[in-house]
């Protein structure tokens, strides 16, 4: 990572969400490189043993200015349930 902030010291990365089960977790992350730009959507998965990072692999995705509808790709979901 620290090439990264050597290359874009402006950048941001918002975690959205973080799920987790066994030795297993997944991050959801807005990654902005440069401020006013739409930034990537970032799933990072985790595997780990005793407590240190043994696998990791991600899949990336430019966020697009526009969208065919009006949830954003790194928006928070939030769902209000009767009861």
């Amino acid at each position: 990572m620290h090439w990264l902030r050597g290359e874009y010291p402006e950048l941001h990365l918002d975690i959205k969400r973080v799920i987790g089960e066994g030795d297993l977790v997944v991050t959801h992350s807005h990654l902005v490189l440069e401020p006013g730009k739409p930034g990537q959507a970032l799933a990072d998965h985790f595997r780990l043993e005793n407590g240190k990072v043994v696998e990791h692999s991600d899949v990336i995705q430019d966020n697009l200015e526009t969208s065919a509808n009006k949830t954003p790709c790194c928006s928070v979901l939030r769902l209000k349930f009767a009861g």
